[in-house]
């Protein structure tokens, strides 16, 4: 039986994310984050979702009541439409396990030379002599 995806942003209790500058004031934004005020993205809960119908152009429009954290104590609950508020993805540790690896194939690397699964290409990693002729 296929299963539907909900709206993880129409969902009670759900994170999402939204910029700052729509969840707070520009100014506000702007102290808090600097030059990254208008793309810092504010994570919070949804409390309660609304969809209201306009009687003369018979469009709905669906606003999104959530409480965003901005660190520091700091939360504020802020009524957006739904096109400014982004879903963010379950936690892992709310998410079913990984299958686990088949005992045939070795942990590690890829490198078939190498059956243990230890690396050993450590040509990147230098040695703690590699500088010393710099005193």
């Amino acid at each position: 039986m296929p299963t539907v995806d909900v709206d993880q942003r129409r969902v009670v209790g759900a994170r999402v994310k939204a910029k700052a500058v729509h969840v707070t004031s520009e100014s506000e934004a702007a102290r808090r984050y600097g030059q990254l005020s208008k793309t810092k993205m504010v994570f919070g809960t949804v409390l309660s979702v609304d969809t209201a119908v306009n009687p003369t152009t018979n469009r709905s429009t669906t606003t999104v009541i959530a409480e965003y954290d901005f660190g520091g104590g700091v939360t504020k609950r802020q009524s957006l439409n739904i096109r400014s508020v982004h879903a963010v993805a379950p936690d892992k540790e709310n998410q079913q396990p990984a299958p686990a690896e088949s005992p045939n194939e070795p942990t590690g690397t890829n490198n078939d030379d190498n059956p243990t699964g230890t690396n050993t290409h450590n040509a990147s990693v230098a040695s703690p002599g590699a500088f010393a002729g710099n005193n």
